[in-house]
C-alpha cells in the first residue's frame, strides 16, 4: 500500500469508536422511526407479505411495531453509552444481529422479485432489506468474531454491486429520476437526467 494511504487508514480504535457510534444512531434512528408510525405501512406491508404472519391483526402489528421500535432504541442507546458494562453491550451487539438476520429472513418469505423483470435478480421491495447484511456483520465485529470481516465485506458487496448495478435498468432509472432527481432540480440541470422520464 502507498505511504500516503496508509497514512490515511484509520487505526483500530478510530475505527471501533466510528462503528460504535454509527451503529448507536442507526439503531435509535430506526426505532425512533419505527415508534412515530412513520414505518408503520412498510411494517405491514412486510407483515402481511409474509407467508407465516398473515394472521396477524392490526393491533398485533402495532404492538409489534412498538416492541421493535422500544428494541432498537435501547440497543442504540446500550451501544451509545460508555457507562454500560461490557457484558451488556455485548448483548445489544448480539440483539443486532438478531434484528438483522430477522430482517434478512423476509427476502425468503416475502414476494420481494420484480416478476416483470423475469425475478431473481431483479430485486424490488427488498432492496432496503439487504444493508442489514453489513450491519449483522458490524454487530459481529463488534462482538469479536472472526467471520464478521468476511460477511461485512459482502453484504457491501451485494449493496454496492448488486443494487448499484440495478440502477442501470430503464425501470429503476425512471424511479430515482421521479424520487430524488426531481426534488432536487440542480441536479436534473447539471446531470441532464430529464431524459430518463422517457423511460
Amino acid at each position: 500500500m502507498p505511504d500516503f494511504l496508509f497514512r490515511l487508514t484509520p487505526g483500530p480504535v478510530f475505527a471501533r469508536f466510528f462503528a460504535v457510534v454509527s451503529l448507536a444512531l442507526v439503531f435509535i434512528w430506526f426505532g425512533g422511526l419505527t415508534l412515530s408510525g412513520a414505518s408503520d405501512t412498510a411494517i405491514a406491508g412486510w407483515v402481511n407479505g409474509h407467508s407465516h404472519l398473515k394472521a396477524f391483526t392490526k393491533s398485533n402489528i402495532h404492538s409489534t411495531t412498538m416492541a421493535l421500535g422500544s428494541t432498537q432504541i435501547l440497543i442504540g442507546l446500550l451501544i451509545a453509552l460508555h457507562a454500560v458494562p461490557g457484558t451488556a453491550k455485548h448483548y445489544a451487539y448480539l440483539g443486532v444481529v438478531l434484528i438483522s438476520f430477522g430482517a434478512l429472513s423476509l427476502l425468503f418469505t416475502n414476494p420481494v422479485w420484480i416478476n416483470r423483470l423475469g425475478g431473481f435478480p431483479a430485486i424490488g421491495s427488498g432492496q432496503a432489506i439487504v444493508k442489514y447484511l453489513a450491519i449483522a456483520g458490524l454487530g459481529l465485529w463488534l462482538m469479536g468474531s472472526r467471520q464478521a470481516n468476511i460477511i461485512m465485506i459482502l453484504g457491501l458487496i451485494l449493496v454496492l454491486g448488486w443494487i448499484g448495478g440495478l440502477k442501470f435498468i430503464a425501470e429503476e432509472a425512471n424511479g430515482l429520476y421521479l424520487s430524488v432527481i426531481q426534488i432536487l432540480p440542480c441536479l436534473d440541470r447539471v446531470l441532464g437526467c430529464r431524459s430518463w422520464s422517457a423511460y
